[in-house]
């Protein structure tokens, strides 16, 4: 395997090849546990189904029970564990031994961008007041993934349930995937920020009580008072899922709410979002 870096590095590669049959038995395992220019992956013959996982935060003894593809597919990996640097990233296609293909590396989660962001109180009692942006954070933020892209996770444990866990962000490794810090003053010209955020996918035909759809909170001040625009990212089609970007040019028209888990009205903020596919050129390129 052939391996072309660019933004996002591979510290620890897992290869497993199973059988291209109704029972997919694992056929070959091998582990690369240090960079490398080229990858040299070997299996039987015939036709097989390749699943690669880099950067998966497991160690070599932790799949000694993988004994056919579906026992992959109920292995499970933590929002918490991820990093920016080094995001766990997976690739999973049928081949044949000996045949030269070229497979592209794929990350976990979705990425949330707030491009811009403007603020314009005209024609309110307190348009001449200063907000100033303090953070950006996900809310009800799906902690688990399948390892598989096609076993679709669903909500089992939820981070940052309506408000921000300050003390479960000190879990992450890395806490500004899902929250980042400002102190910038908005004005009405907007502020170019192209700032993400990630998450795993969370997705469903409709949104519940024990299935509430992922949320960008935008927290600012004015003055002493504190205010939360909560959006629901998506929602109009089912929510967020892997290998999607959300692209956000927001301008806040009203002040926000009080919490972060109250419902935002349409009024309060003009938005436009952009959903397309999160396909970089900077993702491994591997080829076999």
């Amino acid at each position: 395997v052939k391996s072309s870096h660019l933004n996002y590095g591979i510290e620890v590669l897992d290869a497993f090849f199973f059988t291209d049959d109704a029972n997919c038995r694992l056929d070959c395992y091998q582990r690369f546990e240090s960079p490398q220019e080229t990858y040299n992956l070997a299996s039987g013959s015939g036709q097989k189904t390749l699943f690669l996982i880099a950067n998966s935060r497991r160690e070599r003894y932790d799949w000694t029970d993988i004994r056919n593809l579906n026992t992959i597919s109920d292995i499970c990996v933590n929002l918490e564990d991820e990093r920016l640097d080094y995001p766990i990233l997976t690739s999973l296609q049928k081949t044949t031994a000996g045949e030269e293909i070229a497979l592209n590396m794929e990350p976990l989660t979705c990425e949330i961008t707030l491009r811009s962001i403007a603020c314009n109180f005209s024609g309110k009692p307190y348009s001449n007041e200063r907000f100033t942006l303090k953070r950006i954070f996900l809310t009800y933020v799906n902690a688990t993934s399948s390892i598989v892209p096609e076993a679709n996770s669903k909500q089992t444990r939820i981070i940052n349930a309506g408000l921000l866990d300050e003390h479960h962000l000190k879990q992450f490794h890395d806490r500004d995937i899902i929250v980042l810090e400002f102190d910038q003053t908005i004005e009405i010209e907007p502020s170019i920020l192209n700032r993400s955020l990630y998450c795993y996918e969370n997705y469903s035909s409709e949104e519940s009580i024990g299935s509430p759809y992922t949320r960008l909170v935008i927290e600012g001040q004015i003055g002493e008072n504190t205010y939360y625009y909560p959006i629901r990212i998506n929602a109009a089609n089912g929510g967020v899922k892997r290998g999607c970007r959300y692209i956000f040019d927001i301008t806040l028209t009203r002040l926000g709410l009080t919490s972060p888990d109250e419902d935002l009205d349409e009024g309060e903020i003009q938005m436009i979002m952009q959903t397309e596919p999160w396909k970089e050129k900077d993702w491994y390129s591997v080829g076999f």
